[in-house]
């Protein structure tokens, strides 16, 4: 019996502890309502069934912020500072934050939220291709010819925001020519290509002796673009 009892009055000490705590006095005395400082959401032309990220700032100089509650114009809420909601249906939409202070003070904010019907329309274009250089223009078949190497690069710059689909860098003379096939290339950006009359190389020539030109031609589905240089092999 005295488990029992003791139990019980430790409860009771308990709730009475609680009953007591001091109520703060700049809660008490607070009649000023909180202050809403910013609204905002992401990203700013959402679309239908797309997720917008919500967010908003308060203060409170006297008792401090207790709340902050949303309504989305639709029927839908959410409490917090950061909160995410989706639409179901399109028009402008108006968001409204309420603070509230400690005291029981509140303050509004509306944001205007324009959500559209369908995700607007890619910018369709075909690539670009620029920068083209071969360095060096000269390079040796068999190294016969003192001071020229047997290596050359190709380098050039693609832009495609629409995803190049084929790309290729074909070295053509008027009887021969040895073309290098690339597909599926999905990243603009500077590109390197190394050409090589040495025998067994990866990305050897296989060209007799003469005047040649360096075509990079990048293919979409919208388009083709192609740059050339020249390039010179000697014995």
């Amino acid at each position: 019996m005295r488990s029992v009892v003791g139990r019980r009055t430790r409860t009771a000490a308990a709730a009475v502890a609680v009953s007591l705590l001091p109520t703060p006095a700049s809660a008490v005395d607070d009649t000023t309502p909180p202050v809403v400082d910013s609204v905002t959401f992401q990203p700013t032309t959402p679309t239908v069934h797309s997720a917008i990220a919500f967010a908003a700032t308060a203060h409170d100089t006297e008792s401090g912020i207790a709340s902050l509650t949303w309504t989305f114009g639709d029927g839908g809420s959410a409490v917090g500072p950061s909160v995410s909601h989706t639409y179901a249906q399109s028009g402008t939409m108006t968001v409204t934050v309420t603070a509230v202070d400690l005291a029981g003070n509140t303050a509004t904010a509306t944001a205007a939220v324009p959500v559209s019907a369908f995700q607007p329309e890619p910018s369709y274009t075909e690539p670009t291709v620029s920068r083209l250089e071969v360095r060096p223009a000269t390079i040796s078949l068999e190294g016969r010819t003192a001071g020229v190497r047997r290596r050359a690069s190709v380098s050039f710059r693609l832009s495609d925001i629409d995803d190049t689909t084929r790309l290729s860098v074909e070295v053509r003379g008027t009887t021969a020519r040895t073309r290098f096939i690339f597909d599926a290339v999905d990243d603009g950006g500077d590109h390197v290509l190394r050409l090589s009359t040495l025998p067994g190389a990866r990305s050897g020539l296989g060209l007799l002796p003469g005047r040649y030109r360096v075509i990079v031609r990048a293919a979409n589905r919208y388009g083709v673009a192609k740059a050339r240089a020249p390039l010179r092999i000697v014995r």
